[in-house]
């Protein structure tokens, strides 16, 4: 069926999008890689909503996930607030990238499939319930279930006896030789600084505190979990009191832990435009069937830190400086009991107790990448100016400034979060069921009691699989 209403939090109609049902075999992870062999298939509904966009170029290349981004067919508009309103700056209405395709956010992400990082909260978790199938090495198997790994020879601990997953996984090259002199001098100038190669950064041990990875890529999702639950009575009733929607489970978790990555972009104008992307790209399997890569550079949306600028310049170099794991704890919350109103989401950013430590490390990386561009030898011959900062913002209060004017990220997560017994925040226990209510679990996004790692796509993968034979486990199939 089709339906042209607008969405949530959107401005303006989307295209219609359809409605769609089917059975989807599921494959469980089996005990140990000794016997991963022994897989059991089951079916299970599927419905999801969308515009289908699987043969849209933006959402089936790597390196066009901005394009993707903001491709306006299966773009949701959300806006957020990044400050609450007693903060000195105000940065409401900013629009924040979800994608309304069948898919979700999964045909808008950026490719990058590593799962470093993550030892920290397997651990917490299993921890919390002394749960030993949670450990960071445990959960090495989820990955190797679902990873069809391109550039290593089976079997391997890590990635699996077979390499039969679905998800294809590359490595990014070592080294940037190509045509262009000056993409060839940005390149090996990001290397230099970036410290040890890292063979495989999706191993199961602890990644180094400084050093370079070559990141597996493939083809996640700010969801509506929390606004379904509470819509559906399960929240805080102090909230859902002031609605009129009753209260069938008080749970003052549900929409809070709002958490996300802090980012900041430096751009630098350069002497000549960026011209053969593509043929630095050929060598990769799996992009000779796109031809010629797009040289794009889009950016439509000026909220993501990638300034409108860019959008028709191509001679820009943008550094992006990400902290993953941050402080910020914000919120998402229904403004009415109707499911098409906007929703009030404040990221609350830098307000929780750590949150100076993030500007100060974010500002030290602007620091730090404005040295390594200003002193690389062979950058200088390509160099024009900064362009954002700045040549004009150096003290640590003015960069401070541009970091609060300018920080972004798409990679919110936690609103439903798994948490010990005891815990008044806990949405959710060990099993992903939803506590106080029978039946119901969550595996998403939302389910995180922390932000998992550098990026979130494939360990949600994998906390999907582990959910899954978690399922079979219950209902006496493993």
């Amino acid at each position: 069926m089709t339906d042209s209403t607008p969405w949530m939090n959107a401005h303006s109609p989307l295209p219609a999008y359809t409605t769609t049902s089917w059975l989807a075999p599921v494959r469980v992870a089996a005990q140990s890689l000794r016997d991963s062999q022994r897989m059991v298939s089951q079916y299970v509904l599927v419905i999801e909503s969308g515009v289908d966009e699987s043969k849209n170029i933006n959402t089936t290349t790597l390196a066009l996930n901005f394009d993707a981004t903001d491709d306006p067919k299966i773009d949701l508009n959300y806006t957020i607030r990044e400050y609450p309103s007693d903060f000195r700056i105000q940065r409401n209405d900013v629009w924040y990238p979800r994608a309304a395709g069948i898919g979700g956010c999964t045909i808008h992400n950026a490719m990058d499939n590593g799962i470093g990082g993550l030892r920290q909260t397997f651990d917490k978790i299993s921890g919390w319930f002394n749960d030993s199938s949670w450990t960071r090495d445990n959960m090495q198997k989820y990955f190797a279930l679902l990873e069809r790994n391109l550039y290593l020879t089976p079997p391997n601990p890590d990635h699996g006896l077979i390499f039969d997953g679905w998800l294809r996984t590359i490595r990014a090259p070592v080294n940037f030789s190509t045509t262009d002199p000056q993409w060839e001098a940005v390149g090996n100038a990001a290397i230099a600084a970036a410290g040890p190669l890292i063979e495989d950064i999706n191993s199961h041990l602890p990644l180094p505190r400084s050093a370079r990875g070559l990141t597996a890529t493939g083809k996640l999702e700010f969801n509506l979990t929390s606004l379904s639950f509470k819509l559906s009575g399960i929240g805080d009733s102090a909230q859902l009191k002031k609605l009129g929607i009753p209260t069938v489970v008080d749970m003052p978790g549900v929409g809070s832990n709002l958490q996300d990555n802090d980012e900041i972009p430096v751009f630098w104008e350069l002497q000549q435009n960026f011209t053969d992307p593509e043929k630095y790209f050929q060598h990769l399997p799996m992009l000779r069937r796109w031809s010629p890569i797009s040289t794009r550079i889009s950016s439509r949306k000026s909220s993501l830190g990638l300034s409108v600028i860019t959008a028709s310049t191509p001679n820009f170099l943008t550094i992006v400086n990400l902290k993953a794991m941050t402080s910020s704890k914000g919120y998402v919350r229904l403004t009415t009991s109707h499911p098409q109103d906007l929703l009030d989401i404040n990221k609350l950013r830098f307000q929780a107790p750590g949150g100076q430590e993030d500007i100060e490390a974010l500002r030290e990386g602007v620091k730090r990448w404005r040295k390594i561009i200003n002193t690389n030898a062979d950058l200088q011959n390509h160099l024009v100016r900064e362009v954002s900062p700045g040549g004009n913002v150096t003290t640590d209060e003015d960069l401070e400034n541009f970091i609060l004017e300018h920080v972004f990220a798409h990679h919110a997560c936690c609103t439903n979060a798994i948490g010990p017994d005891g815990d008044p925040q806990a949405v959710l226990d060990g099993e992903f069921k939803v506590r106080g209510v029978r039946n119901l679990r969550v595996v998403d996004a939302s389910s995180w009691p922390e932000i998992p790692g550098y990026f979130p796509t494939s360990p949600a993968y994998m906390m999907a699989e582990k959910a899954a034979q978690v399922i079979l486990k219950e209902a006496n199939k493993v």
